[in-house]
């Protein structure tokens, strides 16, 4: 029983906080109490070495509070690259920042007062090369006047975070590969919004309207994949192309996981097409080349063959009938 109730507090805490962070730009965010800049912070610190960066915390409303800080570690949920946050503070991952991070304190603010501070970063010289990320989070915590905490009990939506992502160079595994590539048709309305989950195949009766491209890390430090993705139809003819994770900064993929970069494409007509992936992950290095095929087939034009196929086989026996008959 402990151990679904803590993965149900696990999903919940997960969804809230990702909720919050969004697409982890790097503008700030706000939740009940609380509003933080940036939100993402991206590193290289060599071993023995030690740097910092700011981070600005604001309370929007009119009652001091103490914005209390934690760090959380996390995985990829393996599919958007949206942090899936473990809240369990007895797991510590391999990749975690809590050795890295010193000196974290707790934030105290009287009524919409913002407070620039200063967190600092310190790379131990036995740390192992490679790719360290968590979250450094802050909950807003009631004060009275002195200072005193007026209620302990606080909601996750009052908790907000600065995604942290360290790599530390040195030799280690770099790897990654395209584990799927696939057209799919995602459901929207009429402003353009997701109604459903995208749906994928190599038989479309819908004009499939994104391209998926699944990049996995096998290496241990992290992975910026790029490149051009191009859409061909049958007649060798290009339909639609884009950047991969054209975004800035790239998104990343972590270590021993899966990300699933999804775009928009224009693909038209009806008939047979290729999609062809040429992803790298370090510039100047290997790429990968990838290609998948899928028929696009409305129900019109299914209609309309199996007319002419009517029709051509009543002109056939007409024809039989005049000159064999």
């Amino acid at each position: 029983m402990r151990r679904i109730s803590r993965s149900i507090l696990t999903i919940l805490a997960s969804v809230f906080i990702a909720l919050q962070l969004g697409a982890m730009s790097a503008t700030a965010q706000s939740g009940n109490g609380l509003r933080i800049s940036p939100t993402r912070q991206e590193l290289v610190v060599e071993r023995g070495e030690a740097t910092s960066f700011d981070v600005t915390v604001e309370n929007i409303s009119d009652q001091p509070v103490i914005a209390r800080s934690a760090i959380n570690d996390f995985e990829s949920d393996g599919v958007s690259g949206d942090p899936r946050i473990i809240v369990d503070a007895d797991v510590v991952t391999d990749n975690s920042i809590r050795d890295l991070l010193v000196d974290l304190e707790d934030i105290p603010l009287e009524g919409n007062e913002s407070r620039t501070f200063r967190v600092n970063v310190q790379v131990p010289e036995a740390t192992a090369p490679g790719a360290y990320f968590g979250l450094v989070r802050y909950q807003a915590i009631p004060v009275d006047s002195e200072g005193e905490e007026i209620d302990a009990q606080f909601s996750l939506n009052a908790s907000l975070g600065v995604l942290v992502l360290i790599e530390v160079p040195g030799e280690v595994p770099q790897g990654a590969e395209v584990s799927n590539l696939e057209a799919q048709v995602l459901p929207l309305d009429e402003q353009g919004n997701p109604t459903g989950e995208a749906s994928g195949g190599s038989i479309f009766f819908d004009t499939p309207n994104q391209v998926a491209v699944e990049v996995r890390n096998t290496g241990q430090t992290f992975v910026r994949p790029f490149g051009d993705i191009t859409i061909k139809n049958m007649f060798g003819g290009q339909t639609a192309s884009y950047e991969l994770n054209a975004t800035n900064p790239r998104g990343n993929v972590l270590p021993d996981s899966t990300r699933v970069f999804a775009d928009g494409v224009d693909i038209g007509g009806v008939g047979r097409y290729t999609i062809e992936a040429n992803v790298a992950y370090v510039q100047g290095g290997e790429v990968i080349t990838r290609t998948t095929s899928f028929w696009v087939l409305p129900i019109w034009f299914i209609l309309l063959v199996i007319a002419a196929i009517f029709i051509l086989a009543g002109g056939a026996k007409v024809a039989y009938k005049k000159f064999l008959g």
